[in-house]
């Protein structure tokens, strides 16, 4: 009689221990990402010059009516995950979401305020 409950644990053991073939997940971003570490260097009355230097170039500059300018560095986030079950099923999963981090500038070329979408 004990028999029969051995198999059926060992049998669950061995099953338990086949079923996760692989899991897999990573973060891509495409375009100009700006941390949020960055992001907090960036305060008003720092230049434009600082800004590039921190930065880099944006991905676009927009004349405001005041003289002053809005700088736009825009980004794709792309998740990706994966696992692959033996008996079960295969699947694969992918989120992408736009963003940007903009700056805007004054006349004489400093930050007024800076953010992101």
């Amino acid at each position: 009689m004990l028999v029969r409950p051995l198999a059926t644990l060992g049998a669950l053991v061995l099953a338990a221990g086949c079923v996760v073939v692989h899991s897999d997940s990573a973060t891509h971003y495409s375009g100009r990402h700006v941390s949020e570490a960055t992001l907090a260097q960036i305060t008003p009355g720092k230049s434009q010059d600082f800004v590039l230097a921190v930065v880099g170039e944006p991905t676009s500059r927009t004349r405001l009516d005041d003289g002053g300018e809005l700088w736009k560095w825009a980004h794709t986030r792309r998740e990706t995950s994966s696992g692959h079950f033996i008996l079960l099923f295969s699947g694969d999963r992918s989120v992408t979401s736009e963003g940007a981090t903009y700056v805007e500038f004054t006349p004489e070329k400093l930050v007024r305020q800076a953010w992101r979408d």
